[in-house]
């Protein structure tokens, strides 16, 4: 069969996923009581949710373009941290879609950057209250294990498809987070609002 183009395979992958993501959010919506994680949780939440999703799209394009079974050795590539290939194309903006070398260096440090953040925002919200942030970062742990297995195997089908699958539970536990988060501030502006409301009048 023909293989698609990255480009359109990116394309069907985030659509795929904004539709199951978008489900996943209102789910929970619809009358669920929850203990709200701390304030201030929002902004690390929606940035876990965009780093996660440029993530998915960075693994379409990575499996488009069969990049898994370019470089199959890590931490480095072909024995080197940036890879001799990474801007051999022309013009130079073909190498962030087009080039194995770029899009595998690019899905490895954006990895890296979310697994960070998802550490340190498991740390900073650690206890009862950020049990969510701690689920996340988990899953985020046990991706970027699978994902170094599948890549040194060569990326396997059986492997590639569970490091997708795993990856999309990734993405959907960073939408649980945003929607608790958002939650949050939705009661502390309601309970601003009654304090107001409660005040004396002067004058």
């Amino acid at each position: 069969l023909p293989r698609p183009p990255p480009t359109r395979l990116i394309t069907l992958s985030a659509r795929a996923r904004f539709i199951l993501a978008s489900a996943f959010g209102v789910g929970p919506a619809a009358g669920a009581r929850r203990r709200p994680p701390a304030r201030r949780a929002g902004g690390w939440a929606t940035a876990l949710l965009w780093i996660a999703g440029l993530q998915m799209m960075l693994g379409a394009l990575v499996a488009g373009l069969d990049a898994g079974r370019g470089y199959t050795d890590w931490p480095l590539m072909a024995g080197r941290l940036v890879p001799e290939a990474i801007w051999s194309l022309d013009p130079w903006w073909r190498n962030f879609l087009e080039n194995v070398a770029t899009t595998q260096f690019l899905h490895r440090m954006n990895a890296y950057l979310l697994l960070a953040l998802a550490v340190w925002s498991a740390w900073k919200f650690r206890g009862d209250r950020g049990r969510g942030f701690a689920l996340t970062a988990g899953l985020v742990l046990g991706q970027g294990c699978l994902g170094v297995l599948t890549l040194l195997n060569a990326a396997p089908v059986g492997l590639s498809l569970a490091h997708q699958a795993l990856g999309t539970v990734v993405l959907l536990s960073a939408v649980r987070l945003v929607w608790a988060t958002r939650l949050t501030a939705h009661l502390g502006l309601a309970a601003g609002l009654a304090d107001v409301d409660k005040a004396p009048a002067h004058g």
